[in-house]
């Protein structure tokens, strides 16, 4: 029976001694020294920059030895240079709390997914966010290597984070988090979530004129209009008139939209809304018509003289059936 070759692993060099790891290093790559590799730790955001750059050019290995060096270093910079671990660590610790958040999402914990989604957070604020002379500002380089290491999609995994932390009314935590990434990574999702972190602060005029801007960069987006909407709804005393200007400005895009590949889960929602502020408001005439228009928009056939499901009030043949 052949005997597998031996290959390094991380957990391995992990029970190595300091003074182990050095002086393989040494064997490894000549000249190496620990006081410059600690300095040179500043000078680069991951292990594997650092090695490909100042070591493997060097270095004199065997297959079995290849992988020690970037594992080596990994291990140095976590144990000597705490403050300011590497890309990689990072990472690594990112995933390791997104899939401690889905098994306990799986198993309904969601005490557990509300404290992973706090360590998360707080996990991307202290390592992608620093302070600077106009206010706290994103390490965007650092950000964007982050975006690119981790098993997970950064930003769909932080926007569902926001949006939990929202529904733990953590108003300011998303406030300080979304509006630097949004204004970091031009990103009007983050900017969305400080707008409604805003309303729940009270500070809803604030918020407003956030969506006003992002609404304005987005005039094709009707979701962005109907979480403007939803923010009327939903904090502080009801502003039904607002909630309902802002529902009928997405429905004139969602009807718009229709063709698209999202058009009916857009005009669905839209729909929904308005179904749901008209009971609020006791408007039965309007509750029943906008469900009708609902079921109308499920139907599947539609005659070329029907009126259109989109609710336009023309026929299908003259509207959505071009």
């Amino acid at each position: 029976m052949t005997k597998e070759p031996f290959r390094w692993q991380p957990d391995i060099i992990s029970r190595m001694t300091t003074e182990a790891i050095v002086n393989k290093l040494k064997q490894l790559v000549p000249g190496f020294d620990l006081d410059s590799f600690i300095a040179k730790t500043g000078d680069y955001l991951s292990c594997e920059d650092l090695t490909e750059a100042e070591y493997y050019p060097h270095a004199s290995f065997s297959d079995e030895d290849e992988d020690f060096i970037w594992m080596a270093c990994e291990e140095l910079w976590q144990r000597l240079v705490p403050d300011k671990p590497a890309l990689e660590l990072v990472a690594q610790q990112f995933d390791n709390l997104c899939e401690e958040i889905i098994r306990a999402a799986q198993k309904r914990r969601l005490k557990e997914v509300f404290r992973h989604s706090r360590e998360v957070l707080d996990l991307i604020y202290r390592h992608t966010i620093e302070a600077a002379p106009e206010g706290r500002r994103l390490r965007r380089q650092f950000y964007e290597k982050l975006r690119d290491t981790t098993a997970y999609d950064l930003e769909n995994f932080l926007s569902d984070l926001m949006q939990n932390m929202i529904g733990h009314e953590e108003y300011e935590k998303v406030v300080d988090i979304a509006g630097t990434l949004g204004k970091g990574l031009d990103d009007d999702v983050f900017l969305e979530h400080k707008a409604e972190g805003l309303f729940g602060l009270g500070r809803g005029d604030e918020g407003e004129r956030l969506f006003h801007q992002i609404i304005s960069r987005n005039p094709d987006d009707p979701w962005f209009l109907l979480h403007a909407g939803d923010c009327h709804f939903i904090y502080g005393k009801k502003d039904c008139a607002k909630a309902k200007n802002y529902y009928l400005q997405a429905l004139d895009i969602a009807r718009e939209n229709i063709k698209k590949p999202d058009g009916k889960d857009e005009l669905r929602a839209v729909y929904q809304r308005l179904i749901d502020l008209a009971d609020e408001t006791g408007n039965r005439a309007e509750s029943d018509r906008y469900m009708h228009l609902l079921e109308s928009l499920e139907a599947r056939k539609v005659g070329r003289n029907d009126p259109c499901p989109c609710g336009s009030g023309k026929k299908y043949k003259r509207c959505c059936g071009k």
